[in-house]
């Protein structure tokens, strides 16, 4: 998703060669543009997330594995409700893909939950 959808090109999309939009604004787009419902809940575990992974790529933060893991199975679990009512529905192609990942993503999960 283009920061600025304005100078959105196909061919920059293409290439990698475009900056993308942040975790809030995605989620501002879902919600206000498209209405999916998202909630305040959800929404947290996925700022923490993103906040853990831009510390741990930009800064060298240095987080405990099973905070990060805990963290990381929270948005799973939004995810793996998410996509099949919201994403699933409107895929041609892709969906068969998609249900065999989902699937697989749901097999693993339960290792999260055991804790």
């Amino acid at each position: 998703m283009f920061k600025d959808p304005g100078s959105a090109k196909r061919t920059a999309y293409e290439q990698g060669k475009f900056k993308s939009c942040d975790t809030t604004t995605a989620l501002n787009r879902l919600t206000g543009i498209v209405g999916l419902p998202i909630a305040a809940k959800e929404r947290e575990a996925i700022d923490d997330l993103a906040e853990t992974r831009n510390a741990l790529t930009h800064y060298g933060h240095t987080a405990n594995a099973f905070a990060v893991e805990a963290r990381a199975a929270r948005v799973l679990r939004f995810l793996v409700d998410f996509v099949p009512r919201h994403l699933h529905p409107v895929l041609s192609t892709e969906a068969a893909v998609v249900a065999t990942t989902m699937q697989a993503v749901r097999e693993k999960l339960a290792y999260f939950r055991r804790w």
